[in-house]
Order: C-alpha cells, then sequence, then structure tokens
C-alpha cells in the first residue's frame, strides 16, 4: 500500500492519511515492535525489565465485523470481567459474545449468567 497507494487486493487508491489504514499500521506496530539489533529480545514472553508488572498484559479482541480493540488485561480477571470490558469498548452485549482463544471458546463457569 505504502509504495502504490493502492490496495494490494482491488488496486482501489487509499491515501497514506487513511483512518483505516492508520490504525492498521499502529496495531502492527504494537503486534510487531521494530526491534533494534542491540536491544534485548526474551521470546519466552517474561518480563525482561524486573520493574515491570508481570500480571498485566494485552489483548487484542477481533470482532466479526472486523473492527478490533486492544485490552488491558490481568491474569486475575474472570472472562465475565472480560466481557464486560469488551461490552463497553466494542458495544457488544455480554450474552452476544463468544471469546475465542486458540479455537476454544472461554466460557464462564457458573451457568446462571
Amino acid at each position: 500500500m505504502k509504495d502504490r497507494q493502492k490496495c494490494s487486493q482491488c488496486d482501489v487508491e487509499i491515501p497514506e492519511d487513511n483512518e483505516k489504514y492508520e490504525q492498521y499500521l499502529r496495531r502492527l506496530e504494537f503486534l510487531f515492535p521494530t526491534v533494534a539489533p542491540t536491544n534485548e529480545v526474551n521470546t519466552a514472553g517474561e518480563s525482561i525489565n524486573p520493574t515491570d508488572d508481570n500480571t498485566t498484559s494485552y489483548i487484542v479482541i477481533t470482532p466479526l465485523s472486523g473492527e478490533s480493540t486492544t485490552l488491558r488485561y490481568n491474569a486475575d480477571q474472570t472472562i465475565l470481567d472480560l466481557k464486560g470490558m469488551v461490552e463497553k469498548e466494542l458495544k457488544i452485549p455480554c450474552n452476544n459474545q463468544s471469546l475465542l482463544y486458540n479455537d476454544i471458546e472461554l466460557k464462564v463457569l457458573d451457568s446462571s449468567i
């Protein structure tokens, strides 16, 4: 897109200041940050900095509509907490959500909820 100023799939012209294009670039940078060759990279997913908070991470939520959002997630949160965050951010009611992780649906243990 950057070289041709066109969509790679349909050849529609897209300016670099297109909001959706900029959103994708930010998401790609978040998911795949640029790492200088001298930076220490930890592929085990553990914190390199001892002052980092290991209990908080970020997850990307993408509904079938294709829009997505990045949410802060703490390992102590429940699935219901996460669904509440998704409802607040994406306006999708909790009872209409099916959260999948590695193709497995995350379920609330209490069936009355």
